[in-house]
């Protein structure tokens, strides 16, 4: 069975975010980077404040290291996460 990645900020909102699923076998939470070692081209969703997890870097790393095609949802959400990161270092430094 091909899973659907979720990576959320944490494991309530991916909680919340699948109660109103219909079945949630085929989704797997993204609990830290080592969930997505040996993947191949894998599909998923961002959920909630998962561009605020501490180890989103290496996990978008390991997903675009995994692509093996073009995937235009992962480059959508790393220049996401680009932008939120340039936000939080001007609103400190500005």
């Amino acid at each position: 069975m091909k899973y659907q990645y979720i990576i959320a900020g944490n494991v309530d909102q991916y909680r919340n975010w699948a109660a109103d699923k219909m079945s949630v076998n085929h989704f797997l939470y993204v609990s830290g980077p080592d969930i997505l070692r040996g993947i191949e081209n894998p599909g998923g969703r961002f959920i909630g404040t998962w561009y605020e997890r501490k180890d989103i870097e290496e996990i978008l790393a390991r997903l675009l290291a995994a692509s093996r095609v073009d995937n235009p949802a992962l480059r959508t959400a790393i220049k996401y996460y680009e932008d939120k990161r340039y936000e939080r270092t001007n609103s400190k430094t500005g």
